[in-house]
């Protein structure tokens, strides 16, 4: 559901600093008939559904007149009236809804740098942790139809156990924190029923372990952890691809450019340009901006 205004205004005092003028004019530009743009990035999207919900959110605000989120490289551009909606407002809906802008490049490079660390991380403990259980539970598998003795079988089951719930604990971890934040906020994320699954999972076999009887599905749980893992962690490296190949056209746009006044040009800078605008491209040069090919 779309935030009221009044809601909007309560909390938006944390993002109040970028209201001010100077800070603003940093943050967001002009692009003409007395709108803004505003760019930045946010934590916590790990698929098209959030994306999703980003874009419902904002659009549902007053003064939003267009937004576009790349689920990818986790980036929103929000074109505005600052006349009807402050910055400060669109980063608090951003982050009521469980997303946290990131303002500063810097800042956010380091943040995905420690989440690539901490995602290969877990990928290696859950690859080491379900090869270990699923050794187990082939032992496991194969003793049911040779009469394995029992001690032997609760041998196993307890090896699993302990291999298997710190596992599924530290590397699925993000998946219980994302499952707790979508109930929290009332929604139903994809990290719900995955974290819901592996729960289960995983409780019905600890259960069974102490009781000593019943199944016990260390491996489905690890399985789970360690495929979903393996899932985000190349989700991450596709992201700092795509993030490179970003800031390698970035940094091909020229920092100037010619713009047509009546018969004459001015040279200005590219953040200057302004829809309507004529600009001259000689050959050679880069375009500056997108645009119509008049001649």
């Amino acid at each position: 559901p779309a935030l009221k205004a009044t809601e909007r205004e309560g909390s938006a005092h944390a993002w109040a600093v970028c209201d001010r003028p100077e800070v603003e004019r940093r943050l967001a530009r002009s692009i003409g008939s007395g709108r803004k743009e505003l760019r930045y990035r946010v934590d916590g999207v790990n698929c098209a559904a959030c994306a999703w919900l980003i874009d419902r959110g904002l659009s549902a605000c007053d003064g939003v007149e267009d937004v576009s989120v790349d689920p990818v490289s986790r980036e929103v551009l929000v074109r505005f009236d600052p006349e009807r909606i402050r910055i400060s407002e669109i980063l608090d809906v951003t982050e009521r809804y469980g997303f946290v802008p990131r303002l500063g490049s810097g800042a956010t490079d380091d943040s995905d740098h420690r989440a690539a660390r901490d995602e290969l991380k877990r990928l290696a403990v859950a690859g080491l942790g379900f090869a270990q259980v699923m050794t187990l539970s082939a032992a496991l598998y194969l003793g049911a139809f040779s009469a394995m003795d029992a001690s032997y079988a609760s041998f196993f089951v307890l090896a699993s156990m302990l291999i298997a719930t710190p596992v599924v604990l530290y590397s699925g971890a993000p998946i219980f924190r994302g499952a707790l934040t979508d109930l929290a906020r009332g929604r139903v994320g994809m990290d719900v029923p995955v974290g819901l699954a592996i729960s289960i999972a995983l409780g019905a076999s600890l259960l069974n372990a102490f009781r000593g009887t019943g199944h016990v599905y260390f491996d489905s749980a690890t399985m789970f952890v360690f495929f979903l893992t393996l899932g985000r962690f190349l989700e991450t490296r596709a992201r700092h691809k795509a993030g490179g190949l970003v800031s390698a056209l970035a940094e091909l746009r020229p920092l100037s450019a010619q713009r047509r006044q009546g018969k004459a040009l001015e040279r200005v800078g590219t953040v200057e340009l302004e829809a309507g605008d004529l600009v001259l491209v000689e050959p050679g040069e880069a375009v500056p901006a997108d645009g119509e090919l008049i001649s």
